[in-house]
């Protein structure tokens, strides 16, 4: 599993104007069942994370360059690998 951080590095207005698009973004791959879960961070809200149903990091990386953030370079990104214990 990875779970990719978010770090906003453009204000709160522009990360706004594009919140619509990622989130259809987030809506295709948990449809799809390659997310797990997503959220914001809070306090300060500075990005976010997104879980991934995937062991194959290529596999994530391909999909996280489709995020609009991403495209738009609205936010930059890490991806950590993880197992589960339960």
């Amino acid at each position: 599993m990875f779970i990719a951080n978010l770090r906003y590095k453009k204000s709160i207005k522009v990360v706004n104007e594009f919140l619509e698009d990622h989130l259809k973004y987030l809506d295709k791959y948990f449809s799809k069942g390659n997310f797990l879960c997503s959220g914001k961070k809070y306090f300060p809200e500075s990005g976010g994370v997104i879980l991934f149903n995937s062991d194959n990091l290529q596999e994530a990386k391909k999909i996280l360059f489709e995020d609009p953030f991403y495209i738009e370079e609205i936010a930059d990104r890490s991806e950590e690998r993880f197992s589960r214990n339960a």
